[in-house]
């Protein structure tokens, strides 16, 4: 579950509620079998008592300005949050992007150094120094650009 429990549900419950009511109300509270319940009706069974909510007033100024300014950081928070995720997804993509065109590179030169030798296993005289030249270069191309 959420971890809450019900008495901070129904707390939560009877502030919401309180808040819509407006005016000073009588909440009584009943605890019957260990459970705890609220409600606008006194208890018919169990221990009972009454708590007096005070009746809510138009919001002080100050406050609704100030939570108005938090509203506003805590969106321009979020929205930097959500850019820099943006951001950091693109570079990855990019990233993953260039390894796999250097993996592709690092094949391609694989093939070909093979082949190269595969040349060179069949070569006969002149033609199989030219090769083997070749093929040490292609080795020292793969070398340097895929050293693992």
């Amino acid at each position: 579950m959420l971890g809450i429990n019900t008495n901070t549900v129904s707390l939560l419950a009877l502030g919401a509620w309180c808040a819509a009511a407006g005016a000073q109300t009588t909440i009584h509270k009943c605890v019957i079998e260990g459970k705890v319940s609220y409600g606008d009706t006194p208890c018919t069974a169990g221990a009972a008592s009454q708590l007096l909510v005070p009746a809510t007033g138009a919001p002080d100024p100050h406050y609704t300005k100030l939570m108005a300014r938090q509203k506003a950081y805590v969106g321009r928070l979020d929205a930097e949050r959500r850019a820099e995720e943006i951001q950091a997804e693109r570079r990855g993509a990019h990233e993953r992007r260039q390894a796999a065109a250097h993996r592709q590179k690092c094949a391609k030169l694989g093939l070909r150094k093979k082949w190269n030798h595969e040349d060179l296993a069949r070569a006969e005289g002149k033609h199989a120094a030219s090769l083997r030249v070749k093929a040490r270069r292609q080795a020292e191309e793969m070398a340097l650009e895929c050293p693992d």
